[in-house]
């Protein structure tokens, strides 16, 4: 497991005082949920619901005032973070196939 540990440095950096950068760091692990175990628990699942909706699919498509961007995702794996490794966590992610990122940003 990755984490922040809070430490005045990076409440310095982050201009909070200790106590305040322990709050968030807490707040962003969920650590003061009642159940933090169930919390990320249910954010693996909402997660797979996520993968199960994208997996399969081809093509992503970035199209707005600032971007215009496709790449194919075809025959990638996505990976579900959710707690296990990193924390705090919470994405799912996978890389485009080599070669087929076409556009600007």
């Amino acid at each position: 497991m990755t984490t922040l540990f809070p430490t005045e440095g990076y409440a310095v950096e982050g201009g909070m005082s200790l106590r305040g950068y322990e709050d968030f760091v807490y707040r962003a692990c969920h650590a003061n949920e009642a159940d933090p175990v169930a919390y990320w628990k249910s954010v693996h699942d909402e997660q797979v619901k996520m993968i199960e909706r994208i997996q399969g699919r081809n093509l992503v498509s970035l199209n707005g005032p600032n971007v215009d961007l496709s790449l194919s995702i075809k025959g990638r794996k996505f990976n579900n973070s959710c707690g296990r490794h990193n924390m705090p966590d919470g994405e799912i992610y996978t890389g485009p196939v080599e070669e087929s990122v076409n556009g600007w940003v």
